[in-house]
């Protein structure tokens, strides 16, 4: 976790904070200033991660827009159990959709979610109809999780000509 108060995340992400590199080049907490600003798809209103939910994977997704977890095999195997016991009622075992829509094909109910941040914010800050808000039973870096796994799911189904 990065030891940031509050109101001094609400700094970073309204104004963003100049900062260092990562020997890899990867933007690091302490290097970048957020770059996105989390919004509802419902109402548009700012979605707010609490201070204690920013990890150093989620300070590089809100400086980036990218998953950082994309790539991770551990964290798609985390985000698969997250989402067999929280997605996969709605989205069914393959994310091919059930009461919720396909999440494996390029179909989308907004079109803020064709991108890593849309699909964050209707995880994260829910949707219309059945799509709840996971805010506050998730922490955002589960949700970047379940997002590396749905990657996953996509992969498989672009390699079954499913996509």
């Amino acid at each position: 976790m990065i030891p940031i108060p509050l109101f001094g995340w609400l700094v970073v992400l309204l104004f963003g904070v100049p900062l260092a590199a990562s020997a890899s080049g990867d933007p690091t907490p302490s290097d970048c200033t957020p770059a996105i600003a989390l919004r509802s798809v419902v109402d548009d209103r700012p979605l707010v991660i609490p201070e204690e939910e920013v990890t150093d994977a989620v300070a590089a997704f809100l400086c980036t827009g990218r998953n950082p977890l994309a790539a991770s095999e551990e964290a798609a195997e985390r985000g698969r159990e997250l989402y067999r016991r929280n997605c996969q009622i709605c989205h069914a075992e393959d994310g091919d959709g059930r009461m919720g829509p396909s999440l494996i094909d390029d179909v989308w109910m907004y079109d803020r979610v064709a991108s890593e941040v849309g699909r964050f914010e209707i995880i994260y800050g829910g949707g219309v109809g059945v799509m709840r808000a996971f805010k506050g039973k998730l922490p955002a870096e589960d949700i970047l999780a379940i997002m590396a796994y749905i990657g996953k799911l996509r992969e498989r189904a672009a390699g079954d000509g499913r996509e």
